[in-house]
């Protein structure tokens, strides 16, 4: 993320020209498509269009104001434009503290902790399995949840999966593709139960990948010392990496 603790005169007239619709087609259309990609923008974008509100709102008083000092001291009336550009860049003026305020706190509220960072490093959804849509009513549910599941349809497959799984809820290839399945929402804290479900029985075919996914949902919960055990349970071939980068962020 690009350094938010300033912005700097060229941003802030840019932004006001936005917002004033005072740009080309070619210049909105170029900005709208940095502003799609880029936060901390967005943000500034937002807290800038607040302002211009307030500042309309209060414009009738601050022109009348203006006016009449101007009258007091027999000095040319300016246009009602060059009045209300004048109040618009002193209410700008003043209210850049408060912008830069809000844009610090935004900053710091939506960074990623270091657990967070690892997580969004080390997680890659499980690849799901080969179907093969059997005619059997169980399998033909199981497969078609797959094929929901892999082609991005996931709470249609956690649906399907659920329904399966209440009737057989030790059933640890259902648990251990519901855990992924959350795990893929990023909900690490549904996805959790089934893969400590899975991660506990250790004939399970599923079960060393079961503690890597367990651990990484764990981590990114922020339980540190529960995610290395469960981590160095697992057989994947990312696991000393990891371990390596928690240990680093436990020293730091």
């Amino acid at each position: 993320m690009e350094n938010s603790s300033s912005i700097s005169p060229e941003e802030t007239d840019l932004i006001e020209k936005y917002l004033m619709q005072e740009m080309s087609a070619e210049e909105q259309a170029a900005f709208e498509h940095r502003l799609a990609g880029d936060q901390v923008l967005q943000f500034k974008v937002n807290e800038m269009k607040l302002l211009i509100i307030g500042i309309n709102e209060s414009m009738l008083t601050q022109k009348l104001e203006i006016f009449h000092e101007e009258v007091k001291t027999a000095t040319p009336v300016r246009s009602i434009q060059s009045v209300k550009k004048y109040a618009y860049r002193k209410w700008l003026a003043a209210a850049s503290v408060v912008i830069l305020a809000g844009i610090t706190v935004f900053y710091f509220a939506t960074k990623p902790s270091l657990q967070e960072q690892l997580y969004q490093t080390y997680y890659s959804a499980d690849p799901g399995l080969m179907t093969t849509m059997s005619s059997a009513s169980d399998n033909y549910t199981f497969e078609k949840a797959m094929v929901d599941y892999k082609s991005g349809d996931v709470w249609n497959a956690i649906e399907s999966w659920e329904q399966l799984q209440t009737a057989n809820p030790l059933n640890d290839t259902l648990n251990y593709f519901l855990g992924s399945a959350w795990l893929k929402l990023d909900h690490q804290e549904k996805a959790i139960p089934y893969l400590q479900q899975v991660a506990n029985k250790q004939a399970s075919v599923f079960n060393a990948d079961a503690h890597w996914y367990l651990g990484l949902a764990l981590l990114q919960q922020g339980n540190r010392s529960e995610a290395v055990a469960e981590i160095k349970k697992s057989d994947h071939p990312q696991k000393g990496a990891l371990l390596k980068d928690i240990s680093n962020m436990n020293n730091k």
